[in-house]
């Protein structure tokens, strides 16, 4: 029972660090940004997490690996032991019971570390990304400290190899057409009114339109000269198509 446990620990363990690392990357840095200056202390821990990417990925990625280390070879070992004796109670299988047992062990870690140890982890990260980056962010930096030099050693691996093969690091920049849909997807969930959105989308095709597309050239602009007689101005205003017309002295 004692090794079912200390199992099903090392899975939970394995959970936290993918849900961590799935909840600094896709947490939105504006809204970290809101909480600390709120004086979330641990939305200031997730934004410096996001500012290293390459730091905060080698401590999880440490993590991950020591953990599934030790769960193969513990679960491996320990576990086992105890299908060997129902695997022997056959005649089919009485030659190959150890390796019988060994397998099925494999395939239950394996199946539990998928879905408790990654699959449900992400998926509560990815509904939950601020709030979950905000809460480990303190422990992974705690992480961080503890294996300080494999952490430096994978990062710096990372950024050579990246740098072999010419990838070079670049700051998230919002098109257009991303800042459109999401104002979109804003106003279908409710966020934003509709009439809001339209204005937005206003202000886009407002930007692409230049003056002569809003104004009217003062050479194309129907005035009547106030320094005329009477009759002229009436002949004037029988030619012209609008209700109002400025009246100037030229």
């Amino acid at each position: 029972m004692v090794d079912v446990l200390i199992i099903l620990f090392l899975i939970i363990l394995n959970g936290f660090f993918a849900l961590s690392e799935i909840a600094v990357v896709s947490a939105n840095k504006n809204r970290l940004e809101t909480e600390r200056k709120k004086g979330s202390k641990g939305a200031a821990q997730a934004l410096k997490l996001q500012s290293n990417p390459d730091n905060f990925l080698s401590s999880v990625q440490v993590g991950i690996t020591l953990i599934g280390i030790v769960n193969g070879a513990y679960g491996g070992a320990t576990l086992a032991v105890y299908l060997v004796p129902f695997f022997e109670q056959f005649a089919w299988s009485r030659a190959f019971a150890d390796s019988i047992a060994m397998t099925v062990v494999v395939i239950l870690i394996t199946y539990v570390s998928i879905v408790i140890g990654e699959l449900v982890p992400k998926t509560i990260a990815l509904n939950n990304a601020v709030k979950m980056a905000c809460t480990v962010s303190r422990p992974i930096r705690w992480v961080s400290f503890i294996f300080y030099p494999f952490v430096k050693l994978l990062a710096a691996s990372t950024a050579l190899f990246n740098k072999m093969i010419g990838l070079k690091p670049k700051n998230e920049i919002i098109s257009e057409l991303e800042l459109r849909a999401m104002l979109k997807t804003a106003s279908n969930e409710g966020v934003i009114d509709a009439a809001e959105n339209i204005m937005h989308e206003q202000v886009f095709y407002f930007s692409d339109k230049r003056a002569v597309h809003i104004m009217t050239h003062r050479t194309d602009v129907e005035w009547v000269d106030i320094s005329k007689t009477q009759e002229e101005i009436v002949q004037d205003l029988l030619h012209m198509r609008h209700s109002k017309i400025l009246a100037c002295n030229k």
